[in-house]
């Protein structure tokens, strides 16, 4: 017998597991007094405020790309791809902790009101190179996990709990 159930995971909608990640981040990230706090993380110097400041920017520019507006960001490659994150931090000096939640989560939001307004199917032109839309939705969510658990003490919640 077939299923009938609409699971969203089977329609590709992760909208609330988007939200319920950048929510949980913005809690996490918002409620340090200062995010000046090294990341352990070999091959990786950026401190809390930095990976937020990332985050924030990404989710920025993956709204954008899913508004269909053009935004690039590196080559692609990953040595591409980390010189224009660097820049990019470089350029944005925004550390404070309760800007960055609010950006994070703000710029999630952004990305699926744009994304709902579109096919999930269209391709679009992203940095690491040109997937469906709906993909890229997945991008961001397993973007936002990134390094998050391991990035806060032991002693910090998951982002998932």
């Amino acid at each position: 017998m077939a299923q009938t159930t609409a699971d969203p995971t089977e329609r590709g909608d992760l909208s609330g597991e988007i939200l319920a990640v950048a929510g949980r981040l913005a809690d996490l990230i918002g409620a340090l007094p200062d995010a000046d706090i090294p990341i352990p993380t070999p091959g990786a110097e950026w401190t809390v405020a930095e990976a937020a400041a990332h985050r924030a920017m990404a989710n920025e520019l993956m709204a954008t790309i899913a508004a269909g507006r053009p935004a690039t960001h590196g080559d692609g490659t990953k040595a591409g791809l980390a010189a224009a994150n660097a820049q990019a931090l470089s350029e944005d000096g925004e550390r404070a902790p309760a800007v960055l939640a609010q950006r994070i989560a703000g710029q999630a939001a952004a990305f699926l009101e744009a994304a709902r307004a579109r096919p999930a199917a269209e391709v679009v032109d992203t940095p690491m190179g040109p997937m469906p839309l709906g993909v890229f939705g997945c991008y961001l969510l397993a973007h936002m996990l990134g390094g998050w658990p391991s990035g806060f003490s032991a002693s910090s919640p998951s982002v998932m709990t």
